[in-house]
């Protein structure tokens, strides 16, 4: 695991205590940024459970909070589970969703963005 944590970016720092809730954490971190090399086979399988799981996991979240109107943590719920699909962090470029595209390509195309 300690691979992994040391190439993972955090936006925000985590305040988990629970040592499964921060393994998860950067699992879905390591997804989210395409860093599926650095995984051993027990933690690749450890991720695709959790990616099994989210789906109905995140479409209940997503349910909930249209239903209790609250429409930034809809619009954030949405936001999150297209990146765990797409396999993107929430703030990259909307091309690295295409197969084989990387940070330089897309530097390359619009040269003024990071």
């Amino acid at each position: 695991m300690k691979p992994v944590v040391k190439e993972i970016v955090e936006a925000k720092k985590k305040k988990f205590d629970l040592p499964i809730i921060k393994r998860n954490a950067y699992l879905l971190e390591a997804h989210m940024q395409r860093l599926h090399h650095l995984l051993s086979p027990e933690l690749r399988e450890a991720l695709d459970d959790l990616l099994r799981h989210s789906d109905k996991v995140t479409n209940s979240m997503i349910e909930i909070a249209g239903m209790r109107e609250f429409q930034v943590a809809t619009y954030e719920l949405i936001n999150f589970r297209r990146c765990l699909i797409q396999g993107l962090d929430c703030k990259p470029n909307q091309l690295m969703q295409v197969p084989h595209m990387t940070e330089e390509e897309c530097r390359h195309i619009f040269p003024g963005s990071t």
